[in-house]
């Protein structure tokens, strides 16, 4: 329905730059393989253009851009984009940002999940239903539903990480997709999940 980059949904730059170095890690040639496998024409410009980390860019490429970096990889989609989102915790925390994950209790973590979804996405809403010693219940609004199972599957090793450098252990996160109406013409979905730990 939208061109790459029309939609009226939007990621920051740091997503996609995030998914090129985990892409030069993993696939020979790295972006500019990914690129060459996208179809020619505005989704292949897309892809190439130069990300500014706090810039807005449309969202909706992110599904077919790791799709084809997952089959490049040689990994099932949801398991590359949960390996990217571990990736990405692992840096985003860093050897400072675990200790001091381990000096606060487990549940900041939740927080810490609802804060990147505020900072790196600009629809949908992150709301935490429950929040208990080992477990919590969160769910984000207004996702784009071409974009649901990704947001799920990123979520889900992002906690992962960050839970493990918090001093957690056995981090376990189920979730699914509620459809919930429409957007200028894009289905949403609220993506709900229930993340528990010991």
């Amino acid at each position: 329905m939208y061109a790459p980059g029309e939609s009226p949904f939007h990621a920051r730059g740091a997503t996609y730059l995030g998914i090129g170095a985990y892409a030069k890690e993993r696939v020979p040639g790295g972006m500019e393989a990914v690129a060459a496998a996208l179809p020619e024409g505005a989704h292949r410009a897309f892809v190439t253009q130069s990300f500014k980390p706090k810039e807005w860019y449309g969202a909706l490429p992110l599904r077919p851009i790791t799709e084809i970096l997952a089959k490049l990889e040689g990994q099932a989609w949801e398991r590359s984009v949960s390996a990217h989102a571990e990736q990405l915790a692992h840096a985003d925390v860093g050897l400072f940002g675990r200790m001091r994950l381990r000096s606060r209790r487990s549940e900041r973590v939740v927080e810490r999940l609802v804060q990147v979804a505020f900072e790196n996405f600009d629809f949908g809403e992150a709301e935490i239903l429950e929040q208990g010693a080992s477990d919590a219940k969160i769910v984000f609004h207004g996702v784009p539903q071409p974009l649901g199972s990704w947001f799920l599957a990123m979520s889900r090793g992002y906690a992962s990480a960050l839970l493990s450098g918090s001093g957690a252990s056995e981090p376990e996160v189920e979730g699914r997709m509620i459809p919930k109406g429409a957007r200028e013409g894009v289905a949403l979905v609220d993506v709900s999940f229930r993340v528990s730990w010991k």
